[in-house]
């Protein structure tokens, strides 16, 4: 009885941490992605590696952005290397793949829609002016999809004004 009393207290620890935290199945370092989307400026995707989870930061070789182009039956090949890279000049409407070769030696790809991971980009303050005699302020907000694929009633900004007294969101 004692005997295994002691094994349980000292497998009990081993068995808490296997157990604890996610677990990696693959052990692939996360890329992420994102895309700007105009109607007068070409289309770009930048994806960067996020290995913020492991000490040892993940070098990628070369990533591969791969398309079938419809009217020719051809595929299309970008490549670039970098931890943090941009590829201009990509169809709104077309899949991509995605491949990613690690110096390690991994390979690993993911499949992606240009449409699904839009990031727009910030508006900016165009003018701010106090009223004293409202006691009001007026603030003009600058976006740059004006006449764009994105356009200010399919988007959401959020506000935060901020004074010495007050802050509104």
């Amino acid at each position: 009885m004692a005997y295994s009393l002691w094994i349980a207290l000292l497998m009990l620890p081993v068995l808490v941490h296997s157990q604890s935290g996610e677990e990696l199945v693959d052990n692939e370092p996360r890329i992420l992605c994102t895309s700007h989307l105009s109607v007068s400026a070409a289309n770009s995707l930048t994806c960067h590696l996020d290995d913020d989870t492991d000490d040892e930061m993940e070098d990628i070789k070369v990533m591969s952005l791969w398309t079938n182009i419809m009217d020719d039956k051809k595929q299309r090949c970008l490549k670039e290397k970098g931890n943090n890279v941009t590829f201009t000049d990509l169809d709104t409407l077309q899949s991509y793949n995605l491949t990613v070769q690690l110096k390690r030696g991994g390979t690993f790809w993911k499949t992606m829609s240009l449409k699904k991971i839009i990031k727009p980009r910030s508006p900016w303050v165009v003018n701010a002016t106090f009223l004293r005699s409202s006691n009001r302020a007026l603030i003009y907000i600058g976006n740059p999809y004006l006449k764009d694929y994105l356009k200010p009633s399919n988007q959401l900004f959020q506000l935060r004004i901020w004074s010495v007294k007050n802050t509104l969101v």
